[in-house]
């Protein structure tokens, strides 16, 4: 079963209904609720951030690993010009199929030759910069993503990310942050270890019966922590920050 956040390959926007689908969704019934909850989830996150930034007057978002464009799709309909970089190929075709502006480019390349093209595209509100999931990859060059961190931060006004609360607490020791806005219902960072076992269910060590026996573990270890509740963890990961608080 798929079951991590970044991992989006079976969906998709529907260019006729502009809904989020599955594509050939597999057999299993647990695997289809999956991705069904997974789709609900993605939705939630992207509205509510793109309404968070209407509201903080942002007009021109770069979504850096737009992956298949959701949040592209509904920044759009907040009025918000919304443009994506992906290196993945069939990310950017899914999106283009539904007739999302994207580009195929790596995070390497997009600082600091190519930056102009995307935070010059509108003349006035506030610009913004998306990397959704970004931390949480694995980087054999750990410089380069503290460096597109640092350089987001000075192009753009706002720089909305998904992060621990331990991640959080590095990118504050590294840079002046002047302004936080935490989306999830918790209003502020969560631990690895709570967005672990928040995961769809996802536990450590056992299938079937022993996966439920697991699963009352760590209820109990946690003091009755509200398991497998992915639609919230989705929005208690999403922070939007910025370094110069722009007014």
């Amino acid at each position: 079963m798929t079951s991590f956040f970044s991992n989006y390959s079976n969906l998709r926007i529907n260019p006729k209904n502009r809904q989020i689908e599955s594509i050939a969704p597999p057999g299993d019934l647990v695997d289809q609720s999956f991705l069904a909850v997974q789709a609900a989830a993605i939705r939630l996150r992207d509205e509510v951030i793109s309404l968070n930034l209407k509201a903080m007057g942002v007009s021109t978002l770069l979504d850096v690993g737009c992956d298949f464009g959701s949040l592209l799709e509904l920044a759009n309909q907040k009025g918000i010009k919304a443009r994506g970089i992906d290196v993945n190929l069939d990310s950017i075709r899914k999106a283009r199929e539904a007739g999302l502006n994207t580009t195929n480019l790596s995070m390497e390349d997009l600082f600091p030759t190519k930056i102009s093209d995307f935070v010059t595209l509108t003349q006035s509100g506030h610009t913004a910069l998306s990397c959704l999931n970004i931390l949480h990859g694995e980087w054999k060059d750990k410089t380069i993503r503290d460096k597109f961190i640092s350089n987001s931060l000075n192009y753009f006004d706002y720089v909305v990310i998904t992060s621990t609360r331990k991640q959080l607490k590095k990118i504050q020791r590294e840079h002046d942050i002047t302004f936080f806005k935490f989306i999830g219902p918790r209003n502020g960072p969560i631990t690895k270890f709570q967005y672990t076992l928040s995961q769809y269910g996802t536990t450590f060590f056992f299938t079937g019966r022993l996966h439920k026996i697991e699963k009352s573990f760590w209820q109990i270890f946690t003091g009755g922590y509200s398991y497998a509740n992915p639609v919230n963890t989705y929005l208690d990961l999403v922070i939007i920050m910025s370094s110069k608080r722009a007014t």
